[in-house]
């Protein structure tokens, strides 16, 4: 293919690749684009997380000769070794590596992916065959797979910038509806994906196949107005910030999500087993702020409603469903965490009626 044709599939791609706003499809489209330039390759994209003293790494998209491959898919013992050390170099040392694996003819290439604070956010891992290209092609690759990343680390932040919230930092509300959606769908197609393949740098580093469920939780933080009445607005945002600060210390997986949904509520997205796991998880966050001592006020308390996002019409059901839950808490003497499923079982609310929306999903 003529030089000036390969450049104008590249900008094409590019301008496809900052074309979306949802990150799932921003990620497989990234993949895509770097195997429609280089063909007899796959691509696996990995998200890094880093919290207290761990890495967590999941796979987040990832595309092989033309063909999507399953995130699910279960990953060799051997090759999830090579993984874990080429991203511990990677991280360690800031920079692309490279491995040839003496056992087969694959060439492993990964780089790094970075964040407007130069924190590795991502790695990216090329596969391909060792005799494909030459030593000097293979220099030429690594500078075009680098320029891509720019753009496609440039763009990210800029996305997290737009759907950030400007007093907490969380993510804002018009992102929710985006990613609940997401869940629905995932769920309305196939009922056996289970939680994407998770590597962690400490301890015993495993593949996680454990098939957990989402859950959304409603947080109102528990007489707020009078906060801001007795020792007015300014600490009321300061209140916010410590909370929100509270919420993602609380939630550190890489699936965990946490929004500013309004005002003194947020919402909470997380991955747990069952209604039991979910509850203790919200409770630890509401035990962590009821004990936190906030300056000035002293204490303070949040309600919390909490539901399973399963296949519910639309994103204004599941979010109904968790503010009845809490609406529950809050006629109930507050500073608690309630399950919708649970109240109902026990009689103790009626379930909401199904609400008919724009975004409902055809099934």
């Amino acid at each position: 293919m003529p030089k000036s044709n390969v450049e104008i599939n590249i900008v094409d791609s590019l301008a496809k690749i900052t074309s979306y706003r949802d990150k799932s499809l921003l990620e497989q489209s990234l993949t895509q684009t770097i195997v429609e330039i280089f063909p007899n390759t796959r691509q696996r994209l990995f998200g890094v997380k880093k919290y207290n003293e761990k890495i967590e790494i999941t796979l987040l998209a990832s595309i092989g000769h033309n063909e999507f491959e399953s995130s699910h898919q279960k990953v060799d013992s051997v090759f999830l070794s090579l993984l874990n050390k080429l991203f511990d170099r990677v991280i360690a040392e800031n920079t692309m590596q490279e491995y040839e694996d003496p056992h087969s003819e694959h060439v492993y290439s990964t780089y790094p992916v970075y964040d407007e604070n130069n924190n590795v956010i991502a790695l990216l891992l090329s596969t391909e065959n060792k005799h494909v290209l030459t030593p000097e092609e293979r220099k030429s690759k690594h500078m075009l797979f680098s320029g891509i990343l720019r753009v496609y680390s440039n763009y990210l932040n800029l996305l997290n910038n737009t759907q950030r919230d400007k007093l907490t930092g969380l993510f804002n509300r018009e992102t929710l509806d985006e990613r609940i959606l997401h869940v629905l769908k995932r769920n309305a197609s196939t009922s056996q994906d289970g939680e994407p393949p998770t590597m962690s740098t400490v301890d015993n580093r495993r593949n996680n196949h454990d098939k957990k469920k989402t859950f959304l939780g409603i947080i109102d933080i528990d007489h707020f107005k009078k906060i801001n009445d007795n020792y007015g607005h300014l600490y009321g945002d300061e209140i916010l910030v410590l909370v929100s600060r509270c919420m993602t210390q609380s939630f550190t997986r890489a699936n965990d999500l946490v929004y500013r949904y309004g005002g003194e509520e947020f919402v909470v997205l997380l991955k747990a087993y069952d209604n039991d796991d979910a509850y203790k998880a919200f409770e630890r966050l509401r035990t962590n702020i009821e004990r936190f001592d906030f300056p000035q006020v002293g204490k303070v308390t949040v309600s919390i409603g909490f539901e399973e996002i399963r296949e519910q019409s639309s994103p204004q059901e599941v979010i109904a469903e968790a503010d009845t839950a809490l609406y529950y808490v809050k006629s109930n003497g507050r500073n608690a965490t309630s399950n919708y499923d649970q109240l109902i079982q026990d009689k103790k609310i009626a379930p909401t009626k199904p609400i008919e929306s724009e975004d409902a999903i055809l099934f």
